[in-house]
């Protein structure tokens, strides 16, 4: 083989493994959504307080995610009274009874898709809506939204879903 057509065979393979790199064959088959939450408020009447929740879901990996089942959850975190805190603390992190601080609940909602009606694109971002009012005596709302993954089995290395929590102050 002379010098020439080694030096060919090492650009063809060379130029070959950065197509593939360019073209992204090797794709990671791990899907993944980053959450990103929005929260605002505004007071309505003498009593009460909207808040508006716009959650993103953007789609960090290479491959389509779908998800079937969604929830949106609003807790209270203050006011508490000391008791009541006292309680939920013991519940927690001593008695270890709770997997979660279980903050009241002021607002639970569930949602669901058919299979393959709420997919994401790689690097695409879709956008929920959540609203409620409450009370305006309540000056901090934890905001809890979790998206399952619809192609999730059981001892697989894929996530069951994707969640993220945001404390709010309403002023």
């Amino acid at each position: 083989m002379s010098l020439f057509e080694l030096f060919m065979v090492a650009t063809i393979l060379i130029g070959g493994g950065y197509a593939l790199y360019k073209l992204d064959v090797f794709r990671n088959l791990k899907p993944h959504l980053a959450l990103e939450h929005v929260v605002t408020h505004r007071h309505v009447g003498d009593s009460y307080v909207h808040i508006a929740i716009q959650v993103s879901l953007t789609n960090t990996s290479k491959v389509a995610v779908a998800t079937t089942d969604a929830v949106c959850i609003v807790q209270q975190i203050a006011p508490l009274d000391d008791e009541e805190v006292a309680t939920l603390y013991s519940n927690f992190f001593e008695k270890k009874t709770e997997s979660d601080i279980q903050w009241p609940l002021l607002n639970r909602w569930d949602k669901s898709w058919a299979f393959g009606e709420m997919t994401i694109e790689p690097k695409g971002t879709h956008v929920e809506y959540w609203e409620t009012i409450i009370s305006k005596g309540i000056r901090t709302v934890l905001v809890s939204t979790r998206y399952d993954n619809a192609n999730y089995i059981e001892g697989a290395d894929a996530s069951r879903g994707w969640e993220l929590s945001t404390a709010y102050d309403v002023d």
